[in-house]
């Protein structure tokens, strides 16, 4: 896969090439992550994960800045543990748009779809590309979180869920407002 990490300054990544992403630990397409600054995904290509704790498409994090993640390519993530399409988690603002057909199984843990969640900002997730998760403990379509700000989502595509224990297709928690739009099924 793609790792961009810096403590201190921005991370962009921009990709438009398929990559297949094999491990018997932890697997990741690609990881943009900045202790300070903010962190920026474009993504165009397909992205395929097998691996055996954690599995995951786009890791964008920021712990003291923004995180942005726009993609278009469809994803394929598989994990005996943990397995996530999306996941964009920052102090500030956690924006995720979404294009790209996303599937993510994990066969004894939580599978989700798209998480985008903010400490201290807005979390916004836009997703008109097909969601499928199925998990063993949990298993979510998109997640926004945003613990001091407004939570978001805009849904216009089929979001599956399956699992044997919990689940939700979409799901919009925040203090102090929380949204949510859905045209899909």
């Amino acid at each position: 896969g793609i790792y961009a990490i810096t403590d201190v300054g921005n991370v962009s990544v921009y990709n438009s090439g398929a990559m297949t992403v094999y491990s018997g630990l932890a697997g990741v397409g690609i990881a943009a992550i900045s202790q300070t600054g903010d962190v920026e995904v474009l993504n165009a290509g397909n992205i395929a994960v097998d691996a055996y704790f954690y599995a995951a498409g786009i890791v964008a994090s920021s712990e003291y800045g923004s995180a942005y993640v726009a993609n278009s390519g469809d994803f394929n993530i598989t994990a005996v543990g943990l397995a996530i399409g999306i996941q964009a988690d920052a102090a500030y603002d956690a924006t995720v748009f979404n294009l790209g057909d996303i599937s993510v199984y994990s066969e004894l843990s939580y599978a989700g779809g798209i998480f985008s969640e903010s400490n201290s900002g807005d979390a916004y997730v836009a997703s008109q590309g097909n969601i499928t998760a199925t998990g063993y403990t949990y298993a979510g379509g998109i997640l926004a979180s945003a613990d001091y700000g407004t939570a978001t989502v805009f849904n216009s595509a089929i979001t599956s869920v399956t699992e044997l224990q919990s689940s939700s297709g979409i799901q919009a928690e925040a203090q102090p407002d929380a949204y949510v739009a859905n045209s899909g099924s």
